[in-house]
């Protein structure tokens, strides 16, 4: 099996936005009570204390008197730990509180949101199969939540499972509630699953979205080798290129060889 091939340094998911989006979503068995409801206010209220900073997280606490136990508050409270890197404590609050029953799958969405951000950050394999066991399992129970499909998506492109990956970053993106990074890793599970023309189409949109992807290695192999097996050999060279002018020290990585080498076959021969 191979090894996850993506830069960490390169996540295109960011814990506030994941679980920001994530805590929207619609996933509760019913509509919120009158309790949930002004607890759902009160954070609303603090959208101007950044994610994760003592600010927000000293405010969201003294409104544990009135949300404690609505479910709202230690799902919050979880984000907000999990914007931290607190990731055991995010988990713990979830776990040793008593969540009401139209909370749980939105409790249980981001505990896998919680596993998933750190896995990203220790990049540890076992972290990382584990998540997509999970996530697998959630989105067959609960079709069309689209952050746990971005989360399974994700973890797949990091696993270098990218034919699996396609389906769930496909949902996301029609969806409508796509974001750069899932263009971005969309983009990456067409190339390297061989489905150039798609990857070729999706790059443009995405690089119009950011020009911050010609900055990630892993998107710009992609770029690299659709290109390559279009018979676009010049632009093929050019990402090559530019990837290796921003990132020198990768001229020798063996992904950037096998890419090169792979973009020489993909072009048969035309790329030099």
């Amino acid at each position: 099996m191979s090894e996850p091939t993506q830069s960490l340094s390169t996540v295109w998911t960011i814990a506030s936005l994941i679980c920001g989006v994530l805590l929207m979503s619609n996933v509760s068995a019913a509509p919120p009570n009158t309790a949930q409801a002004e607890c759902q206010s009160a954070w609303q209220r603090l959208a101007d204390k950044p994610a994760g900073s003592d600010a927000l997280l000293e405010a969201w606490k003294a409104y544990e008197p009135r949300c404690k136990g609505t479910g709202v508050y230690e799902v919050r409270l979880a984000s907000i730990l999990a914007d931290r890197d607190e990731f055991d404590l995010a988990r713990k609050v979830l776990q040793s509180s008593s969540i009401p029953d139209n909370y749980r799958k939105q409790s249980e969405s981001a505990e896998i949101t919680i596993d998933y951000l750190q896995a990203m950050s220790t990049g540890e394999r076992a972290r990382l199969d584990r998540v997509e066991v999970r996530a697998s399992k959630y989105v067959q129970a609960n079709p069309g939540v689209v952050p746990i499909l971005a989360v399974l998506g994700h973890t797949r492109v990091v696993l270098g499972k990218y034919a699996q990956a396609v389906e769930p970053l496909e949902a996301v993106i029609q969806s409508g509630h796509g974001n750069l990074g899932d263009h971005r890793n969309l983009t990456v599970a067409y190339a390297q699953s061989g489905n150039y023309p798609k990857a070729l189409e999706l790059l443009d949109k995405t690089y119009s979205m950011s020009h911050e992807v010609t900055s990630d290695e892993e998107f710009m192999y992609a770029a690299a080798l659709a290109y390559a097996a279009t018979g676009k050999v010049d632009s093929a060279k050019s990402m090559l290129t530019l990837i290796v002018n921003k990132k020198p020290e990768l001229q020798h990585d063996a992904r950037f060889q096998q890419t090169v080498l792979k973009a020489k076959e993909l072009s048969h021969g035309a790329l030099k």
